[in-house]
């Protein structure tokens, strides 16, 4: 049956860094107490240890059926994992080939066989070191130096994931005193996928082997051309994993809960942030950022701004005989001017808003409001000096730490003052839809435009009478500086890098798509195909694909309309605003009734393309009236 809308508010477009606070806050110190966040006890999925395996049904590293990580001292995957994902008779393989890095205990020199050494090909640092079991070569190695090794092995005929061949599939190395020690799991890692060396290393053994010493003639879908770990087939038609262990996308295993993925075969970064196609798709990463970032087609990307929750004023540089206001935040957004509404697009008649001023801009504004105190003691004096209660606030998608937000206070279009955060106003590190300080705990004291306080934030008379008299001050967040983490050789989390050009990256290729349910505004950042580039190999998504990807646990579909939280977002039920550029593009696209677009009839099926921006705001009131 047919939704009807009671009522819909009046619309807004809304700049994607907001979150609403708590207009409570008491009197804050000026350095507030924070707890380091022990990313060491972050959930590990896996740790880095063993080497990555690519297991083929055919002789010449064809046909992958699964690539994951060795376990349990051995050249084999974990079984239970990959039963959950194959059937015993798809775990056949005449071809196998082993990536990653190799780290020795002690320094030396060695030799090294597989335990099937007349079948293999043993590569180390670049260099083939055993052929078949023959032309063994010294190799000197230093203790704990991570070396690039890979190893390739075809066997005369199929073995399975039963046979005691393959369960016995192991690596040795032999010393100067002849004696050959088992390389145990901890002497062996994953490659480090975000380095350009490994990714080139990973291209190469994909489209090449051993055996033959030659580069295969003919690309085909067991490449691996971004040399993300993922190969071309899987990339293009889909696939999944669990616990690193991934498979090729087959209808049947979506009954069993598990997610498909598909990526852009050459480019290891689809949406451009910080982490690979298959890190993200393997949960190998920091585990801080949004849970929607672990599909590779929804990007870390966090979004900070500045928030106002108290404005205490004083005549006196020390900040004596002080009154403050007790208003909420009052938030503006920049982008709601000159928007226009513009109905009747394409056969459909679909209607949408427009801004000529929406812009990702960072400003909320706080009005005087209720006084506790009096303010009379203001009309004689020259000037007033201000102490800002505020709270940074992530509303987007990924983890950010060591945060130095670099903040405008701006009262009747004059700045009063441009502020970075200083060493007692540096958050250690702020989650998706997290603040700090955390909601419920007194705001950050601003008091002054350096370390030592020499100097104050000062209005003049006419600004402390603009102010006094409702004037908003407007805070905006022109940067935030900040550091992402990553995972190591060893799985552990370490510091990155930081994210100023990671995030302009990041809106080179993706979509914006803010959500504001009249509670909290939120935005994420999904992949965009350039249909103008026919090189571009970034999948394909409408609107209402990203929506369900980039909201995952609030949006759902029912009967093929959306709901947010049981809440109907579907497109007649909110008013959707875009910017100028992204309002041409839709026009283009639902005007188009012969080519690429021509499937478009409404809003929802846009297909996304780079820097498209879309807010959508939901109704405060509705029912679920029959019509």
């Amino acid at each position: 049956m047919k939704k009807q809308i009671v009522s819909v508010v009046a619309c807004t477009v809304l700049a994607p860094m907001f979150l609403h606070g708590n207009g409570n806050t008491v009197y804050a110190d000026n350095k507030t107490k924070q707890i380091s966040p022990t990313l060491e006890d972050q959930q590990k999925e896996m740790d880095r240890k063993g080497l990555l395996g690519y297991y083929y049904k055919e002789k010449d590293f064809n046909n992958l059926i699964l690539f994951a990580p060795t376990r349990e001292n051995t050249l084999r995957y974990d079984q239970q994992t990959a039963n959950a994902l194959l059937d015993k008779k798809q775990q056949n393989y005449q071809s196998i080939r082993w990536v990653g890095q190799l780290q020795s205990k002690e320094t030396g020199d060695f030799t090294f066989h597989l335990s099937e050494d007349e079948y293999a090909m043993i590569e180390l640092n670049g260099k083939v070191i055993s052929n078949k079991g023959k032309e063994k070569q010294v190799v000197h190695l230093e203790k704990g130096q991570l070396v690039p090794i890979k190893i390739e092995y075809q066997a005369d005929k199929p073995i399975d994931m039963d046979s005691e061949i393959f369960k016995n599939l192991k690596l040795f190395k032999v010393d100067a005193q002849q004696q050959s020690h088992h390389i145990q799991l901890d002497e062996l890692r994953n490659p480090e996928f975000n380095k350009k060396e490994t990714q080139e290393f990973l291209k190469k053994a994909a489209s090449s082997n051993l055996f033959t010493q030659k580069v295969k003639s003919t690309k085909n879908e067991d490449d691996d051309t971004d040399g993300d770990s993922i190969s071309d087939g899987f990339e293009e038609n889909g696939y999944t994993i669990q616990d690193k262990h991934a498979v090729k996308w087959d209808d049947s295993l979506a009954s069993k809960g598990y997610t498909k993925f598909v990526s852009n075969p050459l480019d290891t970064h689809t949406v451009g942030d910080p982490y690979t196609d298959y890190e993200k798709a393997a949960r190998d990463l920091d585990l801080s950022n949004a849970k929607e970032t672990f599909n590779p087609l929804v990007a870390a990307f966090p979004s900070v701004n500045v928030s106002m929750e108290k404005v205490i004023l004083s005549p006196n540089e020390n900040l004596s005989n002080s009154v403050e206001s007790h208003s909420s935040t009052n938030w503006s957004y920049t982008n709601t001017e000159g928007a226009s509404v513009e109905a009747g697009i394409g056969p459909k008649g679909l209607s949408f808003g427009v801004s000529a001023n929406y812009q990702h801009s960072e400003t909320v504004g706080h009005e005087w409001g209720t006084s506790t105190g009096n303010t009379s003691q203001f009309n004689t004096a020259s000037a007033g000096y201000l102490n800002a209660n505020v709270r940074y606030n992530n509303v987007g998608t990924g983890a950010i730490y060591d945060v130095k937000p670099t903040t405008s206070f701006v009262l009747n279009k004059d700045t009063i003052a441009t502020i970075t955060a200083k060493s007692n106003s540096t958050a250690l590190s702020i989650s998706p839809g997290q603040s700090y300080p955390k909601q419920g705990q007194n705001g950050i004291a601003i008091t002054s435009m350096d370390d030592f306080n020499s100097h104050p934030i000062t209005l003049n008379k006419q600004q402390v009478g603009q102010l006094l008299n409702n004037t908003p001050i407007m805070l905006e967040t022109d940067q935030t500086d900040g550091v992402y983490k990553v995972r190591d050789a060893h799985g552990n989390i370490a510091t990155g890098g930081t994210w100023n050009g990671v995030t302009q990256q990041i809106e080179a290729k993706t979509a914006s798509i803010i959500i504001d349910d009249g509670t909290r505004v939120a935005e994420k950042r999904v992949a965009a195909k350039d249909y103008t580039h026919p090189e571009d190999k970034t999948p394909e998504l409408t609107l209402k694909d990203a929506l369900k990807l980039s909201y995952p646990d609030q949006i759902k579909e029912k009967d093929g309309l959306l709901y947010y939280n049981d809440k109907p977002i579907y497109e007649s039920s909110v008013m959707t605003y875009l910017d100028e550029n992204t309002a041409k593009e839709v026009k283009k696209q639902i005007n188009d009734t012969t080519g690429k677009f021509k499937d478009v009839q409404h809003l929802y099926d846009v297909k996304l393309t780079p820097k498209m921006n879309f807010t959508i705001k939901m109704a405060v009131l509705y029912d679920g009236a029959e019509g």
